[in-house]
């Protein structure tokens, strides 16, 4: 699903440092995206908004046009307090707030990505 995305349109936010998220990233087989917001990068983690927030402005998206794909509760409840779709995915992500959707895996994710009449990409993603 990731590579599926345009790079410009990816952020990673992270409560690894910066080290250890370049290892799991490695270690997944995936590059690291030039957006990454990783714990040395914000005040406060997870739950609280910030990086979401900041990856969002990095990223020159408001926070109601993104979407977050999160697989722990701090995360979970820090892109919806950040205003973002949230995306729960795995069997780990506890009681979900109201709207949340829910996915096994990223492996019945498609993305689809058109170019709108003022030239902005539009990213969809079908769970």
């Amino acid at each position: 699903m990731l590579r599926s995305i345009p790079a410009q349109a990816v952020a990673l936010v992270t409560s690894a440092d910066r080290s250890l998220a370049d290892i799991r990233m490695d270690a997944a087989g995936l590059a690291m995206p030039a957006t990454a917001v990783t714990a040395d990068l914000v005040t406060w983690g997870k739950p609280h908004p910030e990086g979401y927030l900041k990856a969002a402005g990095l990223l020159g998206v408001e926070p109601e046009d993104a979407v977050v794909f999160e697989d722990a509760p701090a995360g979970i409840a820090a892109g919806v307090a950040a205003g973002i779709r949230t995306v729960a995915v795995g069997p780990s992500t506890g009681d979900l707030p109201a709207g949340v959707l829910h996915i096994p895996d990223y492996s019945a994710v498609s993305v689809s990505v058109e170019t709108d009449a003022a030239g902005r990409q539009i990213i969809s993603f079908r769970l």
